[in-house]
């Protein structure tokens, strides 16, 4: 595992971060001693203070630069803290993980949400993974058989136009985590049904009666 100490308090080792398209903290791991990992964690939340904590920066063996993410408003991250065994080779020492709710909550109303993978989630398993995801955001029934129809279209599709953001991006991460979002357009259900009547999405004669 590659650690990292955060350039904002020295005492603290990270072995993984990452970011949304925005630059914005979605998701941090850091060990250290509890007071450390709790005076990084309230310095996060001070306001309008010298010592505050806007964002977290760190370089990662084999990188060439830094690597940084914005906190932003810290009352949207939640902050989670366990002890490691007291034989551990360091010391006693605490895991402690800070994340955006969103990581673990999609936003069906808006039609957002996040994917989470390491390195042992396969091509095939990440596919899956995506699909299930798009089927659960959508506002509309989706067949199987259109997954690779609908996932090519959201990895082509802009939802940003003017930022670049696609509908199915990868963000920036570092460590052993690999971050992607997902935002179904306000077209997404146009989409599907122009689709079915151009014949680029074919509809089983049984799910059509059913529908």
């Amino acid at each position: 595992m590659d650690v990292t100490t955060c350039d904002q308090q020295g005492d603290i080792m990270i072995d993984a971060i990452g970011r949304d398209l925005n630059g914005q903290l979605v998701f941090l791991s850091i060990y250290g001693r509890d007071g450390s990992v709790q005076q990084l964690l309230s310095r996060m939340q001070l306001s309008q203070h010298a010592d505050r904590v806007t964002k977290v920066t760190t370089t990662f063996p084999g990188r060439p630069s830094k690597f940084e993410a914005l906190v932003g408003d810290p009352r949207r991250l939640q902050k989670v803290t366990c002890r490691l065994p007291k034989q551990c080779l360091f010391g006693p020492l605490v895991h402690g993980w800070i994340f955006d709710p969103e990581l673990t909550t999609p936003d069906r109303v808006n039609g957002r949400g996040w994917l989470t993978f390491d390195a042992g989630h396969t091509p095939q398993m990440r596919k899956g993974a995506t699909w299930s995801l798009v089927k659960h955001l959508s506002p509309i029934p989706l067949l199987d058989e259109w997954k690779d129809f609908v996932l090519t279209a959201l990895r082509e599709t802009m939802v940003d136009e003017e930022a670049g953001h696609r509908c199915l991006s990868p963000t920036p991460s570092i460590g052993p985590i690999e971050l992607s979002l997902i935002q179904l357009p306000s077209s997404f259900e146009a989409l599907i049904s122009e689709s079915i009547r151009n014949g680029k999405l074919f509809v089983p004669t049984a799910a059509a009666e059913t529908a």
